[in-house]
Order: structure tokens, then C-alpha cells, then sequence
């Protein structure tokens, strides 16, 4: 299959230019950020470091895995690391212990010109105060998460100049710095401090947990009816949302609006059973309440070694990744029995979901902009997108999977698994 060349020559050109004047390109990740950017447009690494070296023996990865020690025999004046993962603040901190190196974010490396320009916009947006009044709103915005100093702030400002009728929700952390805290106070209606679980879980899904819940019981003591729940590293550009929902929901045809939530197609998955996006949801207070009142997960595990050892259908029903917990305990909420198969699965986002294109909700995520960039995906990495979703409206979904070139019980999310 040809591979798609990125549609953004100003990242991507820098970065051809380092290669071009010899400096030495090491990746950092090995999981299925390497692998969904490393297929779209290959960078000729060195080689790739990891913190999780061992057992990458015949894994088909193209390139030899080392521990990230590895790093301490390079020059840092002619090496730059390229951090294939979502965590990449964190592993920039170990880079920098480690030597001056450069190092940058694939994530942002491959943005293209829309995310790129939608992001200089969003930086451009100057935060002004809002005006408070007394909470007369029925429809609320949720936006939940830590303070990221350099744009959380103009990421609530733009929500104020879009959705001024809204009731505007910040929900975060006691722990986080006083001055980040007054940096956003001004532009929000309410400011939720909560206390991080002790427990933070894998991929931080307590974290979510607590704040989200945090953050809806605050909505429901202002009276809003409905919510649309985001984070803090995500903007939404599109000020017609509201009215897209619930003109979505009437078109579902069954009426219940109290019992479906918008969704965007990144990270709803097709492939992993009970995975809705989490990224942003609009629904009812009530249906909102209902997904994300949970129990936190005491688990500790590799979210990456499990994967590399799992099918599909074992992500889902064992609740690996954070979307499918929060899936398989929203079904839990809704008493529905969940058996783990695809046709479920796609029951499941048939009935309780609208899923929407992301360029419905014109979404921009500032740490990781492409990642919502429509990238070729292989077969077991798909998402639901607007048209399938409505397929499965009116289709035989059990003809559905009969005919799928996937199977779940089968297949595995790694191309390279052990």
C-alpha cells in the first residue's frame, strides 16, 4: 500500500533539514504511536529507545530496541529524540537528565496545516475575563483536567467567546499551582479542586474518574440539563454543537435524548469492543451521570505488554484500555450485560451513541494535534465514523460481522506483537 506524505511542510521540513545536516535521529516508543506514525511516513531512526526494552526480541519492529541508558553514548550536539508516545512531557524530563538533546513530539512533528493553524489561533485567542451572572443556563461546558500553562487558558477563553450562553465548568486538581489557578479563575464560572486519587490507574483513568464526577456534580447543583464534556488539552470550534445534538438525537429517531451522548470518531473504536471516544461527549446530564459514575480501577498493569499479548476481543471485555472501562461500566450502570462480541459491541454504540465526524466538532488537541488527523489506519486500529455509525442504524449488524475482515477473538492491536 502507498503511504500518504503529510500534508504540513513546516514541522516535517525542519525535521528532513536536521537529517539533511547529519544530526542523528533516535525514536523513544515502541508502542501504537510509533507504529500508526512510523507507517504514515517512515524517518530514518538510528534506532529506538524504550523503557520497556526487554521482550522486543522478533517482534518485527524495524529497528533495534534499546534501554534508554543507550542515549548516554551519543552526543547530544548531533542527536535528536523523537518521542513517539502520548506521555512525551514526561519522557522529555528523562531525555533532559539524560544530556542537552534535542527533542521533539511526533505527535506535533506530523500536525498538518489545518491543525497547525487551528492551534495558532487558538494560542492568538487573548483571554479576557468572563462575565458572571447568576446561572440561568440550561447548557453547560464540563472541561475537565490539569492546567497546562501555554494554552489551558486560551482553550477557556475560546469557550467563552463560542458558547457565551454556557455555564463554564473547570474541574482540576487542589495540588496545582496557584498561579496556573488564577491564570484561568477569570474565565471559567466555577473552578472544581479536587484531591488526585490515590490510586491513579492505568493511562490516569481514576484521575478522570474523580474529576469528571467532581465536575457533573457541580453541574447539577447549577441546574444544567445539558453538558458537553471535553479537556483540558482539547478544543472544540464548532459553536453549533448543542443544536447539532439535539437535532442528532431527534434524527436517531428514538426520542430519548436523556439516553444518548455525541461522541467523535477518534478513539471510538471498531475493532475493541465497548471503546466509545472520550475525547469529548455532549449528552444529557442524566446520560453523562451514568457513564462516568464508576468504581476507580485498582489494577497495575503495561497497558503496551498486555496489548502485544491480547486479542481484540479480550481488550474490550477485560477492560484494558481506559475507553473500554469506561464502556463496560457504563453498560454495567445501564444494567445491559455485555458478552464481549463484536455485534454487542456495535449494538451497544448503535443505541447509546451519536458518533460524529471530528470535523463536526472541529476538534483540535493541542498536545497531539495529529492524532485526529485522518491517517491511513490499519484494519484492527479503525474508528467508527459517521457513516458507519449510521449503517449500523439500519443494518443486520450480525450480517455486519459475518462480513468484517476482522476477527476480534483473533486478531491483535500491534501489527508487531511478539
Amino acid at each position: 500500500m502507498s503511504r500518504a506524505v503529510p500534508s504540513t511542510p513546516n514541522a516535517g521540513k525542519r525535521l528532513l533539514e536536521l537529517v539533511a545536516s547529519g544530526v542523528d535521529l533516535v525514536g523513544w516508543g515502541t508502542g501504537g504511536v510509533f507504529e500508526l506514525l512510523h507507517a504514515y511516513l517512515p524517518l530514518p531512526l538510528k534506532y529506538l529507545v524504550d523503557n520497556r526494552s526487554i521482550g522486543f526480541e522478533g517482534a518485527g519492529l524495524p529497528f533495534d530496541v534499546f534501554s534508554p541508558d543507550r542515549l548516554l553514548g551519543e552526543d547530544p550536539a548531533s542527536t535528536c529524540v523523537v518521542v513517539y508516545s502520548t506521555f512525551w512531557r514526561d519522557i522529555e524530563q528523562q531525555v533532559k537528565a539524560m544530556g542537552p538533546f534535542r527533542c521533539v513530539s511526533a505527535t506535533q512533528l506530523y500536525a498538518d496545516d489545518v491543525s497547525v493553524g487551528r492551534i495558532e489561533t487558538l494560542l492568538g485567542t487573548t483571554p479576557l475575563p468572563r462575565e458572571r451572572y447568576p446561572v440561568r443556563a440550561e447548557s453547560g461546558i464540563l472541561v475537565q483536567g490539569p492546567i497546562e500553562a501555554g494554552y489551558t487558558a486560551q482553550v477557556l477563553a475560546s469557550y467563552g467567546q463560542r458558547f457565551p450562553q454556557a455555564h463554564l465548568v473547570l474541574s482540576t486538581w487542589d495540588d496545582t499551582a496557584p498561579a496556573l489557578v488564577r491564570e484561568v479563575e477569570t474565565l471559567v464560572d466555577e473552578i472544581v479542586l479536587s484531591p488526585l486519587p490515590s490510586v491513579r490507574g492505568v493511562q490516569n483513568r481514576n484521575c478522570q474518574l474523580v474529576s469528571m464526577q467532581r465536575g457533573l456534580d457541580a453541574c447539577e447543583r447549577s441546574g444544567l440539563r445539558s453538558i458537553m464534556k471535553v479537556r483540558t488539552d482539547i478544543a472544540v470550534l464548532n459553536h453549533e454543537l448543542f443544536d447539532i445534538f439535539k437535532n442528532a438525537v431527534l434524527a436517531a429517531g428514538d426520542g430519548a435524548a436523556r439516553n444518548r451522548i455525541m461522541i467523535p470518531q477518534s478513539f471510538t473504536r471498531k475493532y475493541i469492543p465497548y471503546h466509545p471516544s472520550d475525547l469529548v461527549q455532549i449528552g444529557s446530564l442524566e446520560a453523562l451521570q451514568r457513564f462516568w459514575r464508576q468504581e476507580p480501577d485498582p489494577r497495575d498493569f503495561d497497558m503496551v505488554d498486555v496489548m502485544r499479548q491480547s486479542t481484540l476481543d479480550l481488550l474490550g471485555r477485560e477492560r484494558v484500555c481506559a475507553e473500554s472501562y469506561f464502556g463496560v461500566g457504563h453498560r454495567r450502570n445501564l444494567a445491559e450485560a455485555c458478552d464481549g462480541t463484536l455485534a454487542d459491541a456495535w449494538r451497544y454504540l448503535r443505541d447509546r451513541f451519536v458518533v460524529m465526524d471530528n470535523d463536526t466538532f472541529g476538534l483540535v488537541w493541542m498536545k497531539h494535534p495529529a492524532l485526529l488527523q485522518n491517517l491511513p489506519l490499519e484494519q484492527q486500529r479503525q474508528t467508527v465514523d459517521h457513516a458507519f455509525w449510521r449503517l449500523l442504524q439500519d443494518a443486520d449488524i450480525d450480517q455486519l460481522v459475518r462480513l468484517s475482515p476482522i476477527r476480534i477473538d483473533r486478531g491483535t492491536w500491534y501489527h508487531h506483537a511478539p
